[in-house]
């Protein structure tokens, strides 16, 4: 995707682009270590234990293995879904989730760009899904690989045919897509709130195909929050105890 993005940008990036690749890579790999790693871990461990202990609903109704798959996978994503929605919808949460949306650019980086905390309550939510669900471990994989891969793809800083694209997110989420969800307009950033399948959006009423400014001229980022310190580490780890 980085290749990409240097080859045929939908954009050319800020002046800013070395320190906020810093920033948000450092905040990844903080992230990765301390919550990601070991939620996608403690999720697999989990649904290992839920079939060694019949824990779960697809531990207790037996149901062929690979539909326990399909299902667990689309419910997990839907729980993202929810998750997500939520934290544009709670004050407190919004406050956590808001360093995601911070910054001024939008590139692969900014997939990764998450605080601690969030990916603490992200975690402790999908494990709660995969006890409650009896999640196949296989499915868990399955579902915790596609949403890394796609977390790098619909954050994209590139420009594809729109036909291309067209067929693309009737999939996934594409960078066209997403790229609407991380609008400065409110109106605009509280849509298109899906992880990885894009139809979660379409039935529920959150879908914008595109933005209003336009995909080459729109501002991305929050108002209030596009000082150049709020790229710097130390500000986005303070960032939610900061008021507007």
């Amino acid at each position: 995707m980085a290749s990409w993005e240097w080859v045929a940008p939908r954009r050319q990036p800020d002046a800013q682009l070395r320190l906020r690749w810093l920033s948000n890579i450092v905040i990844w790999v903080a992230g990765l270590v301390a919550v990601y790693g070991a939620g996608a871990l403690l999720g697999i461990s989990v649904a290992t234990f839920g079939t060694q202990h019949t824990i779960g609903l697809f531990n207790i109704v037996r149901v062929p293995f690979a539909l326990a798959c399909v299902i667990s996978v689309l419910a997990l994503d839907f729980g993202k879904y929810l998750e997500h929605r939520v934290m544009h919808r709670v004050p407190l949460l919004w406050r956590i989730h808001r360093m995601h949306h911070t910054d001024v650019d939008f590139d692969i980086t900014v997939g990764f760009r998450f605080h601690p905390i969030e990916a603490l309550i992200s975690a402790a939510w999908s494990v709660s899904l995969i006890i409650l669900l009896g999640a196949p471990a296989t499915a868990v994989v399955v579902w915790h690989a596609a949403l890394l891969v796609n977390a790098a793809f619909a954050h994209g800083n590139v420009r594809m045919p729109g036909a291309l694209d067209g067929v693309i997110r009737l999939i996934t989420v594409t960078p066209d897509m997403h790229r609407v969800h991380h609008s400065i307009d409110e109106r605009e950033s509280g849509q298109n709130l899906g992880s990885l399948l894009p139809w979660w959006d379409r039935l529920l009423g959150t879908y914008v195909a595109a933005p209003a400014a336009g995909l080459d001229t729109m501002q991305t980022g929050v108002e209030g929050f596009r000082d150049p310190k709020h790229l710097q580490l130390h500000w986005m780890l303070a960032h939610p105890f900061l008021r507007q």
